[in-house]
């Protein structure tokens, strides 16, 4: 791109797009971890009721209490693999949400070193100007 304005804009499009995956992937990130405290708040639930009501209280409840610990430690297997696949998102969105804060953090960089070539550019034009001007005033003086 030959106009600096344009490529600026173009770098500020690019680096907005990034900010929103970010944004996205912070989303999914929050979504994630707080289903994965839940199954943690289950697990500890699980295993309260695992301690409370895990004894025989009276010959008649004897028969379920097999039944009762074999289901509370099922769902305890599920819920770690639930949560190991859920620290596996977690990891791989992380992987991702610093990939796509990095390439804002390049474009807030490439638009900085754009924008000052910009005004570089600039200055130097309007120095040119001026050095027209001086040099044609000074040769009407001399004429």
């Amino acid at each position: 791109m030959k106009d600096p304005k344009r490529r600026i804009g173009a770098i500020a499009l690019v680096k907005r797009i990034s900010e929103l995956e970010c944004d996205k992937y912070k989303a999914s990130l929050g979504r994630l971890q707080a289903r994965l405290q839940e199954i943690e708040d289950e697990v500890a639930a699980l295993n309260g009721l695992r301690d409370s009501e895990g004894r025989i209280s009276s010959p008649d409840s004897a028969p379920y209490l097999a039944g009762f610990l074999t289901s509370i430690e099922s769902r305890k297997r599920f819920l770690a693999q639930e949560a190991e696949a859920h620290r596996a998102s977690i990891e791989d969105l992380m992987d991702r949400l610093q990939a796509a804060f990095l390439e804002v953090k390049t474009a807030e960089a490439a638009i900085r070193s754009a924008s000052h070539q910009l005004q570089t550019e600039e200055k130097r034009r309007e120095q040119g100007e001026i050095e027209e001007v001086a040099k044609t005033i000074f040769l009407r003086q001399q004429s």
